[in-house]
């Protein structure tokens, strides 16, 4: 399933990768667990055999509530995956 065994990343292993990332709100002190209320993830492609990038951005953070972007590039730089996120952080 996923490149950490030496494998080739499959498509399964590309959508769990835009979730699995550290919450963007640990970049502001806001230390533990961040529940998801609702993921959105869309499989643009199967991976090219090799490593997956992921780039993780916050559009806002409002109180508790904050989004997460989540791309994910295979290692010919092909679009895999897409998530958008919405969720809770810890306490302000």
């Amino acid at each position: 399933m996923g490149a950490a065994r030496g494998e080739h990343a499959d498509p399964l292993f590309a959508l769990v990768a835009g979730d699995i990332s550290m919450p963007v709100t640990f970049n502001l002190g806001r230390l533990g667990w961040s529940p998801t209320v609702q993921l959105t993830a869309h499989l643009r492609s199967r991976p090219a055999p090799g490593w997956l990038r992921i780039q993780v951005e916050s559009r806002a953070v409002h109180g508790m509530w904050f989004d997460s972007d989540a791309t994910v590039v295979d290692s010919t730089g092909r679009l895999v995956c897409q998530a958008r996120q919405l969720a809770l952080s810890a306490t302000p």
